[in-house]
């Protein structure tokens, strides 16, 4: 599994302007969910869970507010990157999918 930390890295959308990522992004992902129904709230609730395995590490560790929150932080961005790396490999076949489909629409985003 590779990393991705940013669109950039992910080979269908390196070419890309911002503006066209978020789109094709956007699409593939809802082309995802009409395959995938319940993926929405499952994304949603596996964010939650982030967040709050987070802030439960966080405070069995320290006592200090601000350490806390650091700790809170950094647990939420590495459960965050590893998830969403998973998920954007689910999504490369989607986006190319988009990106046949909507290569005009693409083309007038930016």
């Amino acid at each position: 599994m590779t990393l991705y930390f940013t669109d950039k890295q992910i080979p269908e959308l390196s070419t890309f302007g911002d503006s066209q990522r978020r789109l094709v992004r956007q699409g593939g992902f809802d082309l995802f969910c009409l395959d995938h129904p319940p993926a929405r709230w499952q994304f949603r609730l596996v964010n939650s869970l982030a967040i709050l395995i987070a802030c439960a590490l966080s405070f069995s560790i320290s006592r200090h507010f601000l350490f806390r929150l650091l700790i809170a932080a950094v647990v939420t961005f590495v459960i965050q990157i590893f998830f969403q790396s998973l998920l954007t490999e689910r999504l490369r076949p989607y986006f190319r999918s988009y990106i046949a489909e909507h290569s005009d629409e693409i083309a007038r985003a930016d």
